[in-house]
């Protein structure tokens, strides 16, 4: 078993069943191995960035990894655009280039370029696979960082020559973890004394709102959501990542609010409630039409629910903190008020 056969075999037994991308000279051992293994569909594509933008679509609309690959080189720059969409809205990506031989490093070989360097800034995680008998190892690596905590774009470098070597001896077991093949992989849940916090927050707000973001639609979480909206009669507003999170005709929904796509009376709401409940969202300059929804200066009372704790109280400081999962979060939270 070469490298790239480990690389396929691996996808496979992770539940991956979807590959969007196109060829180049360096990652032809990867189409061979792809080639001899028909339950992974290759999708062609008409340049990378196209294959970056569909593995993020992917990802959005069927909730497991999706995954881009591309060629070595301008291959991999143009990549870079749908990975770092990807990653800025927290959606599990596994972005695959192939690369220049190992051998040739450092000795101006055609399409040689530090692609860890490149990657970095637009991704949780950016590593060289130096050795075929670590090519398992680093895709599991790889996967279960795109899909725990705050899901995100990770990026694999192949290179031909590691991607063609036999796995030795020191091979770790070529084995997948299905578990990470979807998002989230992992569903913290919140501390007891902050949700029932929270629950006695909401039971005083004579004027609250909700700020639901894209963490609602990658927890899957609209049913929960929209069932606290209909338990205490709250008004729901969205980032644009988070357009969705409930159904836009439904008596609750404000539709998007913040500084791009909102209507006035929605962003109304927030400028006049006594207490927001901010839901998988960041809390940006858009959501927050430049931290002026709610206000700074005399914010309201404010609960945050996300699954990445430097995010809860980062704009706004937040009576209640709930590190956790969108969905069992707001199930735990719908207990607690009932």
């Amino acid at each position: 078993m070469n490298g790239a056969e480990a690389l396929v075999r691996v996808l496979k037994l992770s539940g991956v069943e979807h590959i969007f991308g196109l060829p180049g000279d360096t990652g032809m051992a990867l189409y061979d191995a792809l080639y001899h293994e028909p339950v992974i569909t290759h999708v062609m594509t008409r340049d990378e960035r196209s294959a970056s933008f569909m593995a993020d679509v992917y990802a959005r609309v069927s909730g497991r990894v999706g995954v881009a690959e591309g060629p070595s080189g301008g291959g991999a720059t143009y990549i870079v655009p749908g990975v770092a969409e990807a990653h800025g809205s927290a959606i599990p990506l596994l972005c695959l280039t192939s690369d220049t031989p190992v051998m040739d490093d450092g000795r101006g070989v055609l399409t040689e370029l530090d692609q860890v360097s490149l990657f970095r800034p637009v991704t949780t995680h950016s590593e060289r696979v130096h050795r075929a008998s670590g090519m398992a190892d680093a895709v599991r690596r790889a996967l279960r960082l795109a899909t725990t905590g705050r899901p995100g774009a990770t990026h694999l470098s192949l290179p031909a020559d590691v991607l063609e070597q036999q796995i030795g001896d020191d091979s770790g077991p070529v084995i997948g973890e299905p578990v990470h093949g979807v998002a989230p992989a992992i569903r913290p849940r919140p501390d007891v004394a902050e949700v029932e916090a929270a629950a006695a927050l909401l039971a005083r707000a004579e004027r609250p709102v909700i700020v639901a973001g894209g963490g609602v639609l990658t927890s899957r979480a609209w049913d929960e959501l929209t069932a606290l909206a209909e338990s205490l009669n709250i008004p729901v507003g969205t980032s644009i990542n988070g357009k969705g999170s409930i159904a836009e005709t439904h008596p609750c929904s404000l539709g998007v609010i913040g500084g791009n796509g909102a209507r006035a009376y929605a962003n109304a709401w927030i400028a006049e409630a006594d207490l927001v409940l901010f839901v998988g969202t960041r809390t940006d300059s858009t959501t927050t039409s430049g931290w002026t929804l709610p206000p700074r200066r005399s914010p309201p009372v404010s609960i945050h629910i996300d699954i990445a704790p430097k995010e809860i109280g980062n704009t706004y400081p937040a009576a209640a903190r709930l590190f956790g999962d969108a969905r069992e979060t707001l199930r735990e939270l719908l207990t607690a008020i009932d």
